[in-house]
């Protein structure tokens, strides 16, 4: 099913055309035994066959409908760079640098037209553009084939929309409001992201019983996972996950550890709409939590990388899986203590900052009794990280450490 957006004024058609279709401006596509060129921009039609003029000049469709683009819409490279981030996932300085490019200037100046610095950083630039270019190329293969291997696979018993939702055996949501409700807060379809979350208990009802399909019964997730599932349907997964557990579809251990679908989530009039699927029993999940609860997270040192300028911070935790999450989300806040990795943050955005990790310390032990136990790695951590600040230097125009 061809992607669409709820960008205004941007018809079906530039989300139905191909690559180069875009780059044209336009598609084309019969429709009753006529050939028809499409505007991509504002939804305009010129039919083959027909004849059109432009002051003492006639021209064919094809040849006017790219004649109405330049002169109505500029260039499409224009046209397509002036849309918003969210489309085109382009800052406005990695906008200014493909203007820049587009005519033919030189790095160094585009970095003096810019007023971004060296004719390095224009090239660290030009590195991550090309890296966005082969994640696209990637992105589209797997997509495609995602669909190609869905077109192939066996259809399954999909719930319907208009089901009746019961809770607690009492019926809640009647089939014909559920449907209604779903299309009216699903826009791109029930699997596509939510409009926003309503504060009628009954609305709020029926999209929680339909965002838990999301999860597989029976399986266990960790609460990243759980974040990530829901960040797809809306931004604010936080107060998704608080209401499908509020709303009991949704279970976890007590310290968060891990989290799943509870038996009776999206009980329907056959009550259990997820095919009676049981999730594992509790002392299973009390012997998964217990084995979490011992284990070891992983040590070791990372940096924080800025593509654009080649900056590193360079750090060490006990903990690395949580590292970058602390980092993100100070980087976000606009809290982050060292202040120049949040000058770059907000001016290069998040796609330019990545989270490597350099080195990890193997544990002598696979469980410990208490947390105190790792305490001993402290030292032999602390002496990696200082081996990697002498390899890699992140002082000045490097990284975002002080010289010591």
């Amino acid at each position: 099913m061809p992607a669409k957006s709820e960008s205004p004024g941007i018809p079906d058609a530039f989300w139905n055309a191909s690559i180069s279709e875009v780059k044209l401006g336009y598609s084309t596509a019969e429709r009753n035994r006529s050939v028809f060129y499409t505007c991509l921009v504002c939804g305009k039609e010129f039919e083959k066959g027909v004849i059109y003029k432009d002051g003492e000049q006639f021209y064919e469709a094809e040849k006017f409908a790219g004649m109405h683009i330049n002169a109505e819409h500029g260039t499409m490279f224009h046209w397509l760079l002036g849309l918003d981030k969210k489309l085109t996932g382009l800052t406005a300085l990695q906008k200014g640098l493909l203007n820049a490019f587009a005519g033919g200037q030189s790095d160094s100046e585009a970095a003096q037209a810019l007023g971004i610095g060296s004719t390095s950083t224009v090239r660290n630039h030009r590195f991550t553009l090309r890296e966005k270019v082969k994640q696209a190329k990637l992105f589209l293969a797997v997509m495609e084939l995602a669909e190609e291997k869905l077109q192939k696979a066996p259809l399954v018993a999909a719930m319907p929309l208009h089901q009746e939702i019961q809770v607690d055996g009492q019926p809640v949501v009647s089939g014909e409001e559920n449907a209604e409700i779903i299309s009216s807060y699903f826009k791109q379809g029930p699997d596509g992201p939510l409009l926003e979350f309503p504060r009628k208990h009954k609305r709020r009802t029926a999209i929680l019983h339909q965002l838990i399909k999301r999860f597989v019964p029976g399986r266990e997730y960790t609460e990243k996972e759980v974040n990530a599932i829901l960040e797809e349907a809306n931004p604010d997964y936080v107060t998704l996950r608080r209401y499908l557990i509020d709303h009991g579809l949704l279970d976890r251990e007590e310290d968060g550890s891990r989290y799943w679908v509870r038996s009776q989530a999206g009980s329907g009039q056959d009550g259990n709409i997820n095919g009676g699927i049981e999730t594992m029993d509790k002392s299973k999940r009390k012997e998964l939590g217990y084995n979490y609860a011992h284990s070891h997270r992983p040590m070791g040192v990372y940096r924080i990388y800025n593509s654009v300028n080649g900056k590193s911070l360079v750090g060490s935790s006990m903990n690395l899986d949580g590292a970058w999450n602390k980092h993100k989300f100070m980087l976000d806040a606009g809290l982050h203590d060292n202040k120049a990795l949040q000058a770059d943050w907000k001016t290069y955005g998040a796609d330019a900052v990545t989270f490597e990790v350099l080195e990890q310390i193997k544990p002598e032990e696979e469980f410990i009794a208490e947390a105190s136990e790792t305490l001993k790695y402290r030292k032999p951590l602390a002496e990696m990280e200082e081996r990697w600040l002498e390899k890699l230097a992140p002082y000045g125009e490097n990284g975002y450490h002080r010289q010591k």
